[in-house]
């Protein structure tokens, strides 16, 4: 979902008293446009709950007077707050917002459990990765081989399918960041939070994405 600034707050600049030439000219306090992306696609539970408090503590004592900051999502879950604001109090309520999204294709009670890098190994064609997930089937529900095979294809096919459906929308995001950034002046910085995402192999085109 592109992240386009409704509006920005006016900022303040500090212009330098008249100097004499043989002085170092006064530096000029513009402030930052800082983006704080979270991506809460990828980023487990545990540490959303970590990501909340560390952005907490950095907007009430890192934040500079004339910084402009927004919060993004991966997700767009934000929605409301993703525009520049100086208010703290505005920042602190979407850091208090922020979740982690769930995801459809796998559980923690799947029968077999694969992780999405498993599945990227089973999709490449990994017979470790495989039998893995094959034994799990066999033993847990009595499956033949045959079946736990064809089960287990289709399932890390599904989960394949998923992790590049949510690594192109994150690229999105953080591609619509860059791009909307660029017509701003002065010092711009994106800080991207995430557990870190499977960019897939050659398949479709999305490891050149």
């Amino acid at each position: 979902r592109q992240a386009t600034w409704i509006r920005t707050e006016p900022k303040t600049t500090n212009k330098p008293a008249p100097v004499a030439a043989t002085s170092n000219p006064a530096t000029i306090n513009a402030g930052r446009y800082l983006v704080l992306a979270v991506d809460d696609i990828h980023l487990k539970a545990a540490n959303m709950l970590q990501t909340k408090k560390t952005l907490a503590k950095f907007i009430d004592q890192q934040l500079g007077q004339s910084d402009q900051v927004a919060m993004v999502t991966t997700s767009g879950q934000v929605g409301m707050f993703q525009q520049f604001t100086t208010n703290r109090e505005a920042l602190q309520r979407a850091i208090t917002r922020l979740g982690v999204t769930s995801r459809s294709v796998t559980s923690d009670f799947d029968v077999p459990r694969i992780t999405p890098y498993q599945a990227e190994r089973i999709e490449d064609g990994d017979n470790e990765a495989l039998e893995l997930a094959v034994q799990e089937l066999i033993a847990k529900q009595g499956l033949d081989r045959r079946m736990a095979t064809s089960e287990s294809q289709a399932k890390a096919r599904m989960i394949v399918q998923q992790n590049n459906s949510l690594t192109t929308v994150t690229l999105s995001t953080l591609e619509n960041i860059v791009r909307d950034l660029r017509g701003l002046p002065g010092r711009k910085v994106l800080v991207l939070v995430s557990d870190g995402f499977l960019i897939g192999g050659a398949r479709n085109g999305v490891q050149y994405d």
